[in-house]
């Protein structure tokens, strides 16, 4: 059996894949485009990223019409140029991100992972008990405990305080993008 990426390369699908990109690429455009529009003090690197993204997938787009020998070599490039286009535009300033806010997102998304494990065992709890020939305290006990589980390691995640390690390393992390920009641009 072909792996599905041997038959995508093969099959010359990879013009979905750069669609795809595309149209990401132009949502993430118009919404950097907005934060260049509406936010003081951002047009720098909104304007960066703009062009970036609009130059990368440019690459892309072209990279489909390149001979076959040439593709190989024009991917790592444009992997590498991918990797190296945020060191570029944030070079340009500081970026201002609040610690707290990103931290809230992540922990929103934790909520919903772990509630998602909750339903997990809450239908493995039915399959079992509908299927199954073990006794019910036992399968109610174990499922019980896994819900348990759940709750204790959504309780340790909001135990740490990752809004304010996120606002240390914020400092490392504004120095880091201008001793980079420095040396690269």
């Amino acid at each position: 059996m072909i792996s599905k990426s041997k038959q995508f390369f093969e099959q010359g699908l990879t013009w979905i894949g750069v669609t795809g990109y595309a149209i990401m690429r132009l949502a993430s455009c118009s919404q950097w485009w907005r934060d260049y529009k509406q936010v003081d003090g951002h047009q720098r690197v909104a304007g960066r990223s703009i062009v970036g993204l609009l130059l990368l997938q440019s690459l892309w787009i072209l990279w489909l019409f390149l001979p076959v020998s040439m593709q190989m070599p024009a991917l790592f490039i444009f992997i590498i140029a991918e990797l190296v286009m945020p060191l570029w535009e944030r070079a340009a300033q500081n970026l201002n991100w609040h610690p707290r806010h990103i931290a809230e997102r992540y922990g929103l998304l934790t909520i919903i992972v772990l509630g998602e494990g909750v339903l997990g065992v809450s239908n493995s709890i039915q399959y079992f008990l509908v299927n199954s020939d073990s006794a019910a305290s036992v399968i109610i006990l174990v499922g019980s405990s896994l819900v348990a589980l759940v709750f204790a390691l959504w309780w340790l995640y909001f135990t740490i305080p990752f809004g304010t390690i996120l606002d240390n390393v914020r400092r490392r992390y504004d120095f880091f993008y201008s001793v980079m920009g420095t040396f690269l641009f």
